[in-house]
Parts: C-alpha cells; sequence; structure tokens
C-alpha cells in the first residue's frame, strides 16, 4: 500500500523482526521508500499487528526487502514495540 497513489497486497513471509523493522522474503519486487501497511501475524502469540512501514532497501536477488516499522495513529506500534522487544 502507498500514500497517494495505488494500493496493493504483498504476501511475504519475515526472515527477522525487531522493534524498529523487518526483514521479509518476498516474490515480488518493491521500490525503496513505499509506505506500507502491514499486517504482521506472529503464530507463537497467536495475534496480529496492524503496523504502518516504509521499504528501506529491496535485494532482487535474495527476494528480501527490509522494512522500517513507523509509528502511526490506530496502529499495534506501541504493542508491537513491547512484544518485538522481549
Amino acid at each position: 500500500a502507498t500514500h497517494g497513489g495505488a494500493r496493493r497486497t504483498v504476501r511475504c513471509h519475515s526472515a527477522d523482526l525487531s522493534g524498529s523493522g523487518l526483514r521479509v522474503r518476498m516474490d515480488d519486487g518493491i521500490s525503496v521508500g513505499t509506505a506500507l501497511d502491514l499486517w504482521v501475524r506472529i503464530e507463537s502469540l497467536g495475534r496480529n499487528f496492524l503496523l504502518c512501514g516504509r521499504v528501506r532497501w529491496f535485494d532482487a536477488a535474495r527476494g528480501e526487502a527490509g522494512i522500517a516499522v513507523e509509528w502511526a495513529e490506530g496502529s499495534d506500534y506501541w504493542a508491537w514495540q513491547a512484544t518485538a522487544l522481549d
């Protein structure tokens, strides 16, 4: 999903999580700077987190992207911080 542009949904799998962001594996390319709405499912907790983020890097050879998590009204940012830092 992008701000002020076409919205798109991308399914991906997280490879690494932290309070500040996540590294994800994805089949499709994505542009650096793209703003995203993210649904992150943590199976061990049995819950989803609604997060907002921005693509910081994309490695086409590996099919991975780095997403920086950003605070946004209505998101699960603070719950994510508490969970990801545990």
